[in-house]
């Protein structure tokens, strides 16, 4: 069985922000009974700063900053 999920996040604030850094923890773990075919993540603004890690669980987890002010 194949499943296609989509998922957004979207931040407003009062004023500008020019600098934030996140952290996002939204892929599963590959198992002997499931994997992940193919993953994409689009941040906008682009960000200056991405990584990646698994964490002490096997969670994919991505790390990322922005330093510009939306437009």
């Amino acid at each position: 069985m194949n499943f296609r999920i989509s998922h957004s996040t979207q931040y407003s604030y009062s004023e500008p922000v020019s600098l934030c850094r996140n952290e996002a923890s939204l892929l599963i773990r590959d198992t002997p009974w499931q994997r992940c075919l193919r993953s994409e993540l689009q941040i906008e603004p682009s960000p200056s700063d991405v990584r990646h890690r698994l964490d002490m669980f096997g969670n994919r987890v991505s790390h990322f900053a922005i330093q510009q002010a939306a437009q």
